[in-house]
């Protein structure tokens, strides 16, 4: 082989490492960019789940207020786990869902007793803290390392939020609670 020959050999391989280089960046830039969309995509989903949840009325669920004391009727609880939002939504009526942020967004009816009575012990379980909650207009996010509680009654929206590792470290009144909402997602998972 003359030295014409192995330098426009050497050329040709140098020149087709470069392409495929820069194929292969470009290929890796638009799977990034697909993915990006599809979690844009599912972030303005959860979003617009939450919001429908935390809208929901005592009138749409059919509670009646006749007595005229503080009806809970739904409670929607936010935390962040492993960098990811995660809300929790538990109605009297037995129905429940869990949403994250970038999705799988997981919705029952109270088609099975287990969820039934996972999502009602959470709704039960809130009258322990009416009075450690107060009225809210707005529902953000909980903060990173918060988890933010919201009752929903007959008297308005109340909220709460409490951090992560007091309740993880049973230094929090609201363990139970958050407890009961761990088991509410692990039943909708089943």
């Amino acid at each position: 082989m003359s030295l014409v020959s192995l330098v426009c050999f050497s050329l040709g391989v140098v020149l087709l490492f470069f392409i495929w280089k820069k194929v292969r960046n470009f290929k890796f830039q638009a799977i990034l960019q697909s993915n990006k969309q599809v979690d844009e995509k599912r972030r303005v989903q959860y979003e617009e789940y939450r919001k429908k949840a935390l809208e929901m009325t005592a009138t749409q669920l059919g509670v009646e207020d006749e007595s005229g004391t503080v009806i809970i009727y739904g409670v929607v609880i936010d935390w962040w786990e492993l960098g990811e939002i995660a809300t929790v939504v538990s109605f009297w009526s037995g129905d429940s869902s869990v949403y994250y942020g970038t999705g799988p967004f997981i919705d029952s009816g109270p088609k099975h007793d287990n969820v039934f009575a996972a999502a009602t012990e959470v709704v039960s379980l809130a009258y322990n803290y009416l009075n450690n909650v107060s009225l809210c207009e707005k529902t953000p996010l909980a903060k990173q390392g918060d988890v933010t509680f919201y009752f929903m009654t007959n008297k308005g929206k109340f909220c709460a939020s409490e951090g992560i590792q007091s309740i993880k470290n049973e230094k929090s009144i609201w363990g139970d609670l958050y407890h009961a909402s761990k088991r509410l997602v692990v039943e909708l998972w089943r």
